[in-house]
C-alpha cells in the first residue's frame, strides 16, 4: 500500500493534473471548468475536511449514521488515501507539531511538508494505539482501508466512460481539494519562526482550516469561525450531518 500511495501522489496525481490543465485549452466547451471549481467546496468539505479531519481525527461531532461512509468515499475520490493513515498522521502532527516526530514538519523544508515526507515517513511502532477510538466506533474502516486504493480507480474509470466532461468536472474539484490539504500543511506553519499561524484571507476564500493557530489551540472544535472568519462548513454539520439539532 505504501508504494501505491507514493505512486499515486508523485505520478498519478501529477499526470491527472496535467490532463486537466491541457483539457482547459483543447476542449471546445469550457463550462466544465466553472463547475469544476464549484465542485471543490462540497467535495473538500464533505470528504476530507468535515469527514476525515473534523469527525474521524478530532471527533468534533456525532454524525448521522450514513455520513462516515459518504465522507471516506468522497475523501478517496479526492486522492487522500487510507482514512486510518490520515487520522494517524494528523493526530501525530497535532501531538508533535513542528518537531522531528511531526510527520510533515515544515522545519525540514516546504517540500517536505508538502509531499516529500511521504518518501521517508515511518509510522510509530504501535500505530493502532492512536486509532483505538476510531476503530471501535467505525469498524468498517478496517475493511475499507484494505480496498481503498481501488475506489478512485473504479470511480474515475466509470465516470470517464460515461462522459469526459463530467469526469473533468469531478476530477478538477477533487484535485483542488487535495492540493488545498497539501498547501495547508505547507504554509500554515512557519519553519523559520517555529510557529503556527492563521491566514485570514485563505481561511475566508479557500478553507477555514487556514485558521490554523486557532485550530491547533482548539482541535476538538467543529466550527473554525474565529476572528472575523466564518467557517461555512460548520453549517453542514449543524444542519445536516449531526444526530443533534444543535451542538454545544
Amino acid at each position: 500500500m505504501r508504494y501505491y500511495a507514493i505512486t499515486k501522489l508523485f505520478i498519478i496525481v501529477p499526470l491527472l493534473t496535467l490532463y486537466v490543465i491541457a483539457s482547459m485549452f483543447i476542449t471546445e466547451s469550457k463550462w466544465w471548468i466553472l463547475f469544476g471549481f464549484i465542485m471543490y467546496f462540497p467535495l473538500h468539505q464533505l470528504g476530507f475536511n468535515i469527514g476525515v479531519h473534523k469527525l474521524l481525527t478530532h471527533r468534533a461531532f456525532k454524525p448521522n449514521t450514513w455520513y462516515p461512509y459518504l465522507a471516506v468515499f468522497i475523501s478517496s475520490i479526492c486522492f487522500y488515501g487510507d482514512p486510518l493513515f490520515n487520522v494517524l498522521t494528523h493526530r501525530l502532527h497535532h501531538k508533535y507539531s513542528d518537531t522531528d516526530k511531526d510527520p510533515h514538519s515544515p522545519t525540514k523544508g516546504r517540500w517536505h511538508a508538502f509531499a516529500g515526507w511521504m518518501l521517508t515517513y515511518k509510522p510509530p511502532s504501535n500505530p493502532s494505539r492512536y486509532l483505538i477510538d476510531v476503530g471501535r466506533d467505525y469498524k468498517f474502516l478496517k475493511t475499507y482501508s484494505k480496498i481503498e486504493f481501488a475506489v478512485p480507480i473504479i470511480f474515475y474509470l466509470t465516470l470517464y466512460l460515461i462522459s469526459n466532461e463530467l469526469f473533468l468536472v469531478v476530477l478538477l474539484g477533487a484535485l483542488l481539494s487535495l492540493y488545498n490539504g497539501l498547501f495547508t500543511n505547507t504554509f500554515s506553519h512557519d519553519p523559520k519562526r517555529m510557529e503556527i499561524r492563521n491566514n485570514k484571507f485563505l481561511a475566508r476564500f479557500v478553507n477555514s482550516s487556514f485558521m490554523h493557530e486557532f485550530h491547533h489551540d482548539s482541535p476538538g472544535e467543529y466550527d473554525y469561525s474565529h476572528d472575523g472568519v466564518k467557517d461555512y462548513s460548520a453549517y453542514f454539520i449543524a444542519k445536516f450531518l449531526t444526530k443533534y439539532e444543535t451542538l454545544d
